[in-house]
């Protein structure tokens, strides 16, 4: 399965992309506007890219294995998760920039709404769509949940 990589905003143009990008580049510059992303800091700026992408290539090859380990262990995603939500500093970032903290928000609700589907107990509370309504959505090629929202 294919790893999503590793995306980023400039704060000068607010365009969106992916580090590979920057990286593939050389030059530390947004791939959109072709500004500097860090200027004075390049050097820095180009290896801690390379250093995150092998970092989560490793983590993420590890964990999967872990995953899959016969026996009895199992991996608490939420402790992971913890340490990128706390450890990193994000929430500083997100503070000074409301717009950026909703959208993460969307993005982090969205993987969590997939997981309440494997809860009993949280699938049995939603209502049960009509078959017209399961027609609609078929036909329209999209969730009607998030059509109203």
């Amino acid at each position: 399965m294919a790893m999503t990589p590793i995306g980023a905003r400039c704060r000068r143009c607010d365009q969106g992309f992916y580090l590979f990008e920057v990286r593939d580049q050389g030059t530390g510059a947004c791939p959109r506007c072709g500004r500097l992303l860090a200027p004075e800091w390049t050097a820095i700026l180009l290896e801690d890219i390379a250093r995150a992408e092998i970092a989560q290539r490793h983590l993420v090859q590890a964990l999967r294995r872990l995953r899959g380990l016969p026996g009895n262990l199992a991996v608490r995603p939420h402790t992971v998760l913890r340490n990128f939500f706390k450890e990193i500093g994000w929430q500083d970032d997100l503070a000074d920039d409301p717009a950026t903290l909703r959208e993460e928000l969307r993005r982090i609700r969205q993987h969590v709404t997939a997981w309440q589907q494997f809860d009993r107990t949280v699938a049995a509370t939603r209502p049960r769509r009509s078959w017209l309504q399961r027609l609609i959505q078929a036909i329209a090629g999209r969730r009607l949940d998030a059509a109203a929202s």
